[in-house]
């Protein structure tokens, strides 16, 4: 009889740290496939910053999707490669490719393959940007984002389909503005990027 107490008692033991053990593991899991930050490449850390939202709007996991997409986006930007952004460009909306110059979708398509794009110009060759604005003082999007040492992303939610997300450098602040605020909107239940740095 004190046996099988023992043994009903050890049992229980057992399932306890068994439990626990999964819990451990699902919390484990979840900060590891859904991250607050992320480092790309060249280790330019992404991490997320203060959020501006009125409280009765339902973000979900909007954050961490946006997240993901700037991550892309500056990882992009540093390896000179925009091939893949119309991924992340709504096919109806197009892109603003700066505060006022927009492509269609298609445009957007053909001007990622182009020799000497617009991206190659102002986003990654500093050689060029200097050629073209007659200054050695111009910089790319790439220069800026190299210089930030590390980023935070601010978001001001608009509502649960429309954000901006100003980048907030951990060095150089002073170069912050020389980026523009990023625009992002919700279409079919997936965020898409609306305008660029």
């Amino acid at each position: 009889m004190e046996t099988s107490k023992t043994t009903f008692a050890n049992q229980i033991i057992i399932n306890i740290i068994g439990i626990s053990f999964f819990i451990f593991l699902l919390h484990a899991c979840s900060t590891i496939f859904i991250p607050s930050y992320f480092a790309n490449s060249k280790n330019i850390s992404l991490k997320l910053g203060t959020i501006y939202i009125d409280p009765t709007i339902k973000k979900g996991t909007s954050d961490i999707e946006i997240l993901k997409i700037l991550n892309f986006l500056v990882e992009s930007t540093v390896n000179k490669d925009y091939s893949k952004i119309p991924i992340f460009v709504s096919s109806e909306k197009g892109l603003y490719i700066d505060l006022k110059a927009h492509l269609s979708y298609a445009d957007l398509v053909k001007e990622v393959n182009k020799k000497d794009s617009y991206f190659e110009v102002f986003f990654f060759d500093t050689k060029k940007l200097k050629k073209e604005k007659n200054s050695d003082l111009a910089r790319t999007v790439r220069d800026v984002l190299l210089l930030s040492e590390g980023l935070f992303a601010e978001m001001y939610y608009e509502s649960d389909t429309a954000v901006e997300v100003k980048l907030r450098f951990q060095k150089n602040k002073k170069f912050e503005n020389d980026l523009n605020t990023l625009y992002f909107s919700k279409e079919g239940g997936k965020w898409y990027i609306e305008r660029l740095f």
